[in-house]
């Protein structure tokens, strides 16, 4: 059989994430080593000792896992994985959460050599709501997710089963520029174009005996996303149906991951032929240089359409300090200097914010980065 790989319902009411300051985060197990300031070990334990719990100040929550493995670490930074659970998990319940696919393989095991991120999404919504308040609440949490751990962007990938299957799709679709590569599991298509996502590697799984996401909708998405240009590698298990027979075997794939790992985000600019620098492709925002620094810093920006920036710099507990940008700008590179000489010594988190008018769709972007001042 060819090598050729659904999802159910609930998208994060999480996506009222707040900034990495904002939140409140439980340390599972005092052993784990996080960023000094933002993560405080505790003693209190979840069903295992080695999750940590993130809490946003409005109570939603997410499971984070830090591995003591770092032999895939390059630069000080872990590759890391986003999972988006089925329907069946969506509660309030972190206990629940944990109750199938990827954490059920991983079970605490902090030899797994990638960050695992898992937020969990509310009963009353779903993963993949097409409107642009769930794209920029789930920018916003991935945000303060690698605001806060040592996550290459280069390397985070997404994965989902069922419901969060159809969300792996729907965000790489719609954040084209955040994932590596993307894992969907047991799911199908919504209506939107799958055009947007052709440069992101994929690896598909679906079950030929599916009786709740029929394979023919998992081949109409892959259909679909070849035709408009992408390619994927498609595994259809020929007895798997919409249970572990299809997500626990996928995740017990060693070469599943060894695949991930293979794989690196699309490069955000290149040369033309004539050497000349070639226009941003997507949105980013740059580390500040130098850093630490004192008084004055720098920090580099992308965008690849004009389009509506506010560039903003905050404390750790989340207030204003700076607006740095703040106004229309046009497509291109961008530099914006701050000088912190009224601020004292410590570690501050600068915000990108953009949006533009796509031919197709707005578009949005955020992303989060640390800067210290050090006097």
């Amino acid at each position: 059989m060819n090598d050729v790989t659904m999802c159910c319902a609930c998208l994060l009411s999480l996506w009222t994430f707040q900034s990495a300051a904002h939140s409140q985060t439980k340390s599972i197990d005092p052993r784990t080593t996080v960023e000094t300031g933002v993560i405080r070990p505790s003693s209190q334990v979840l069903d295992g000792p080695s999750y940590v719990e993130v809490t946003d100040v409005r109570g939603y929550k997410a499971l984070v896992l830090v591995p003591v493995n770092t032999s895939a670490a390059s630069n000080g930074k872990l590759p890391a994985i986003l999972f988006l659970h089925g329907y069946g998990s969506a509660s309030n319940s972190l206990a629940l959460l944990k109750s199938q696919g990827f954490p059920r393989n991983l079970e605490g095991d902090q030899q797994f050599p990638f960050i695992f991120i898992m937020p969990q999404c509310p009963p009353t919504t779903e993963w993949y709501y097409t409107n642009a308040d769930n794209v920029h609440a789930m920018t916003m949490f991935l945000d303060d997710i690698l605001a806060r751990y040592p996550i290459d962007p280069e390397r985070l990938y997404i994965t989902g089963l069922s419901m969060g299957g159809i969300g792996s799709w729907y965000f790489a679709i719609k954040m084209p520029a955040r994932f590596a590569a993307l894992v969907p599991v047991a799911f199908r298509g919504d209506g939107w174009s799958p055009a947007p996502a052709i440069d992101i590697p994929v690896w598909a799984f679906h079950g030929a005996k599916d009786g709740v996401i029929p394979l023919t909708k998992a081949q109409e998405l892959v259909d679909q996303f070849n035709a408009a240009g992408g390619s994927v590698r498609f595994t259809i298990y020929p007895d798997g149906q919409h249970d572990a027979s299809t997500w626990t075997v996928t995740y017990n794939n060693q070469d599943v991951y060894d695949w991930m790992l293979r794989k690196k985000r699309v490069a955000l600019s290149a040369a033309s032929d004539n050497g000349a620098i070639a226009a941003p492709q997507i949105f980013s925002l740059g580390q500040n240089f130098p850093n630490p620094f004192n008084p004055a810093t720098t920090i580099g920006f992308e965008l690849p359409e004009a389009g509506a920036v506010t560039l903003k710099v905050y404390d750790v507990l989340g207030r204003d300090v700076a607006t740095l940008v703040d106004g229309v700008l046009a497509a291109g590179r961008h530099t914006s200097d701050w000088n912190a000489a009224g601020v004292p010594s410590g570690v501050y988190f600068y915000r990108l914010s953009a949006s533009s008018g796509a031919s197709t769709a707005q578009r949005y972007f955020t992303q989060v980065k640390k800067l210290i001042v050090q006097k």
